[in-house]
């Protein structure tokens, strides 16, 4: 921020893009002044809530009678660069199914579980549920040590674009696993078997319980641990194996 603004706040354009700083609670007092007023005070990067706005829309379909939750997300994406050296932000919004909040859900975690404090580092992937998560704690255990995270240090790669990863051990001697794609937001979790920080499963054969990490630790709490229900079929069907 010092480089781009010539000290530790910010007081240009992009910073109009933050309605509220910090928690979200403290609403951002530059979007009282004029878009060109570059006075003092400037914010910090760390008060920019470094993610998307996300409205609930109940729809109803009154053909048939039908209710669906969605979530409507949009917010600044990406920044591009002109020709004339100028950058420019690009805004854009997609249309989900509503599913709990991997935020409150973390909340629940931390009531809950016994878990420690937030990773010095985060994992070495870029997959946002695993940075979020392990910003939250680094180890801890749930359901009376039935299932205990563990330090993000292992994964092997699954051929392709694909990796897995256990993040949770579980008391069974299996793992709760991510399943992940290279470059790519998409996850999926399933169940595996690990020896010396290796699979030992055959990856086609394990079962695949969700893509929402949020989704499953919600029902999770509400069950006790056993998500079993959200079985949805094998992992070679969704990775192609």
């Amino acid at each position: 921020m010092r480089q781009g603004s010539g000290g530790d706040r910010a007081t240009g354009w992009v910073t109009r893009f933050y309605p509220y700083l910090g928690e979200r609670d403290q609403p951002n007092p530059l979007l009282d002044r004029p878009i060109d007023d570059m006075t003092e005070p400037g914010i910090v990067s760390d008060d920019a809530t470094a993610t998307l706005s996300r409205v609930k829309v109940l729809y109803e379909d009154l053909r048939i009678g039908t209710q669906t939750l969605l979530a409507l997300n949009a917010g600044l994406i990406a920044v591009v660069q002109d020709t004339d050296g100028s950058l420019r932000p690009i805004a854009g919004c997609h249309l989900t199914r509503s599913g709990p909040e991997l935020s409150d859900v973390l909340d629940r975690v931390e009531r809950e579980g016994r878990m420690g404090e937030p990773a010095e580092y985060p994992p070495y992937v870029d997959t946002p549920v695993l940075t979020a998560l392990y910003g939250r704690f680094e180890s801890g255990a749930l359901f009376d040590g039935a299932w205990r995270l563990r330090p993000f240090d292992t994964s092997n790669d699954l051929g392709g674009h694909w990796w897995i990863a256990p993040v949770f051990d579980l008391s069974d001697g299996r793992s709760l696993c991510v399943v992940g794609e290279f470059a790519s937001d998409r996850n999926y979790w399933t169940i595996a078997h690990w020896a010396d920080r290796k699979l030992v499963d055959d990856p086609a054969g394990l079962r695949v319980f969700g893509q929402s990490l949020a989704e499953l630790l919600e029902v999770a709490l509400d069950t006790g641990g056993d998500v079993t229900h959200l079985d949805s079929g094998a992992l070679s069907d969704y990775l192609e194996m």
